[in-house]
């Protein structure tokens, strides 16, 4: 029997899985520090700092902190060199460089936020009490993972064949040449992803990381609730009641997408599918212009 519910398991994951992008939503917490003496390569504007790539700031709030690349002069043998290295700071001028895959964050004060350009002219407004992470920027094929928090994306500017995936814990965004919001909070022991669409549509799902997680979970319940059975702490009724509820749960949370034009949006709630689209108001809520 319980050899019959791991290879259910296997299927169930294999077959709701395939066709994704094997990239997850896996956090990135930025690099150690490290002292650099070689210039970057590429051949973009944003790619010319000695520490890599890294990203614009269009405009700052207060108590924003993030990795910069950052000049110092030292002795070596008694012979002065010229140096970069990377130092998280607080950022107190729009005319600094984020280095791209580091961590950005805000305090949870009124007037902590960022306003990021991408290299094509794409911009990544973050509010207060917020934390993401923005890659690929030199190579216009960016992501963004916002931990938790608020996000609003205007991509209406550059290659707007360059999409963008906006990754949160438990699920992510597809589009081209959209304007759209997302924000992650935590509610007791579930996250909420809410998404909404001010321009043109995204295509909001889940990630696949997430629906592996919620497996594995649910495979220790029944392997657990088989061993209640197997040990006579439950009835055969009760046993086959639960595995009901958790195979129900093992549904609810399979890999599924909504798509959400303008003027609509979608929740989640911890691993389940993205809610159908409800109309909202597109005038209220423009957290990013009062910021």
């Amino acid at each position: 029997m319980k050899n019959v519910i791991i290879i259910v398991l296997f299927i169930m994951v294999s077959s709701n899985v395939a066709g994704q992008s094997t990239s997850g939503a896996g956090f990135y917490y930025g690099i150690h520090d490290s002292l650099l003496f070689d210039g970057a390569n590429g051949n973009t504007f944003m790619d010319k700092s000695p520490c890599g790539c890294r990203i614009q700031i269009a405009a700052v709030g207060k108590k924003v902190h993030a990795r910069i690349c950052e000049k110092q002069v030292g002795e070596t043998c008694g012979q002065y060199d010229t140096f970069y290295v990377k130092v998280r700071r607080g950022i107190v001028s729009w005319n600094s460089d984020i280095l791209d895959g580091d961590t950005i964050y805000t305090d949870d004060s009124p007037g902590s936020w960022i306003d990021l350009q991408l290299d094509d002219g794409k911009r990544l407004l973050m509010g207060r009490n917020s934390s993401m992470v923005v890659t690929g920027n030199c190579q216009n094929s960016p992501e963004v993972t916002l931990h938790n928090g608020l996000l609003f994306l205007d991509l209406t500017k550059g290659n707007k064949d360059n999409f963008i995936i906006t990754r949160t814990i438990n699920g992510q965004v597809i589009n081209t040449g959209t304007r759209y919001s997302v924000q992650s909070i935590l509610d007791g022991n579930n996250t909420i992803d809410i998404v909404r669409v001010y321009d043109g549509s995204v295509t909001f799902k889940q990630s696949g990381d997430a629906y592996i997680q919620s497996v594995k979970s649910k495979s220790e319940q029944m392997n657990q609730l088989y061993e209640d059975y197997q040990s006579g702490k439950i009835s055969i009724e009760e046993y086959t009641k639960k595995m009901g509820e958790i195979l129900q749960g093992i549904s609810e949370t399979a890999p599924g997408g909504v798509t959400i034009n303008e003027g609509f949006e979608s929740r989640m709630v911890g691993s389940k599918k993205p809610t159908e689209p409800v109309p909202f108001d597109i005038n209220e809520n423009r957290w990013w212009e009062e910021k």
